[in-house]
């Protein structure tokens, strides 16, 4: 469980949702698609696939409508919906293209660059600007030839922020996506001293934790939650950071206080399942059926199984849901105890 709870974190950090591969650019698998689906309703996930995709394609639709199923097709791989959003991608409209994007960027490797990169070059800037932040998270590991591409693009948006302080904080984002930390750091000193805002205590509580400083992360962190007691990001920054740490404890506190302030995000709830994993299994395993019924995302489905068989709580039905979404050989580990508990009793 341990594993799977840093390989959320580090995820988690990052404020994205995993689609696919998490690995290099190259990977091609997108199986791991979070099907927006309650436990009840697993069987029907394609069709919903399908509906959405029709209905992001539908002229005769509102836009809106159109809008919002193609978002929506971010939590799906299959083909139709890589066919409707590489169609939106290329719409004639700005908002259609835009979400393309926003669904896309739920994805992980060659997939999010595939359908994504060629609009760095788009006519609208709204557009390029938000391919540009969809891909900055990639920049470590793309090969050359596509970081040279997105640099070009990278270096285009610095030179059209904005002296504000979201332009500086986007800049210094920007920046520590590519690893250059001298340039990040003083944008963001500088705006600490002048308004500790939430936004800008997470971006240099990022920064420190990409340097190394994690002592600093949790003193920009707490500085920041003095300013903004109620604010559930901070909470929810303060505890990754504490857990990488391995001060669970404080960790633990600080996502429930998250969870407490906004229990709508889907992310603390299943975050906070994760810490109490090994602590309060039951309380995890409430949590697990939580975020799963609020979202589908498979490995929160994952998760709910493991707990169970932790627990010792029978979980076919939830293997059985497990296996439409994952290849046999990556649930192994999971019929595996599956099998040994039903050997023992």
């Amino acid at each position: 469980m341990r594993s799977l709870i840093n390989m959320i974190f580090l995820v988690a950090s990052a404020l994205l949702p995993v689609i696919g591969s998490a690995n290099a650019i190259d990977s091609t698998n997108t199986t791991d698609s979070a099907n927006v689906s309650s436990p009840q309703d697993t069987t029907h996930e394609y069709s919903r696939e399908n509906t959405l995709s029709e209905m992001s394609q539908d002229v005769t639709l509102p836009l809106s409508q159109r809008i919002a199923a193609t978002q929506m097709l971010g939590n799906y791989s299959g083909a139709n919906a890589l066919i409707a959003l590489g169609r939106a991608s290329r719409s004639e409209y700005i908002e259609l293209r835009i979400a393309s994007i926003t669904a896309a960027q739920r994805w992980q490797g060659r997939a999010r660059w595939d359908l994504i990169s060629p609009l760095l070059e788009d006519s609208e800037p709204r557009v390029r600007s938000r391919a540009v932040s969809a891909l900055a998270p990639l920049w470590t590991s793309l090969p050359d030839q596509y970081q040279q591409v997105l640099d070009v693009a990278i270096e285009q948006q610095l030179t059209v922020s904005e002296d504000t302080t979201d332009g500086r904080v986007e800049s210094a984002w920007l920046y520590r996506m590519r690893q250059q930390y001298d340039e990040a750091k003083p944008l963001l000193l500088k705006e600490w001293k002048s308004e500790p805002s939430v936004q800008v205590a997470v971006e240099l509580a990022e920064l420190y934790k990409a340097i190394g400083q994690d002592h600093d992360s949790v003193r920009v962190l707490s500085q920041g939650l003095e300013a903004h007691p109620t604010s559930a990001t901070l909470h929810h920054s303060l505890a990754l950071t504490y857990w990488r740490k391995q001060q669970n404890q404080l960790a633990i506190e600080h996502m429930q206080r998250a969870h407490e302030l906004e229990p709508d995000i889907t992310q603390y709830t299943y975050l906070l399942g994760l810490m109490l994993a090994e602590s309060n299994p039951e309380k995890a395993l409430d949590l697990f059926e939580q975020a799963y019924v609020q979202l589908g995302i498979p490995h929160y489905l994952y998760s709910l199984c493991e707990a169970k068989l932790a627990m010792g709580v029978d979980a076919s039905t939830c293997l059985t849901q497990l296996r439409k979404l994952y290849p046999e050989e990556a649930l192994m580990p999971l019929t595996k105890k599956h099998a040994q508990a039903k050997s023992a009793n």
